[in-house]
């Protein structure tokens, strides 16, 4: 409910009804607070943005930016509540900006003599935002 992401009724439910969730949902506040305050200095979005964005999105803009590794254990120490999850989500979406560069070279590597470079780039293009 915080972090804008979908909860069922049932839970809202228990939610409401426990006393102890205040507590926990306002250091879910705070840290959300943190994440929307806090960016990713390579691509100049918030950490909050990356979470609500996308995978395919997401390598699309760490496209021709390279992330270091280990970065996961600096987002778990940060965001204790929500780090694993941003860490999984960055995660995945570097190993999807991998497979769209093998495609990438594998379609070029079978079509660069055959078909013109206008051609390529508007497949390649196709690909990606499709």
């Amino acid at each position: 409910m915080v972090a804008g992401f979908y909860i069922c009724q049932e839970y809202r439910d228990i939610l409401d009804q426990d006393a102890e969730t205040g507590q926990i949902q306002a250091e879910c506040s705070k840290e959300v607070q943190l994440m929307m305050s806090t960016y990713e200095s390579s691509i100049n979005w918030s950490f909050f943005r990356i979470l609500h964005t996308s995978q395919h999105l997401l390598s699309l803009r760490f496209k021709h930016i390279h992330i270091p590794a280990g970065k996961e254990e600096v987002l778990i120490e940060k965001f204790p509540i929500y780090g694993r999850m941003l860490a999984f989500h960055l995660k995945k979406a570097l190993q999807r900006k991998m497979l769209l560069q093998q495609a990438e070279e594998t379609l070029l590597d079978i079509f660069y003599k055959l078909l013109p470079a206008t051609f390529i780039n508007e497949m390649f293009y196709y690909l990606i935002v499709v």
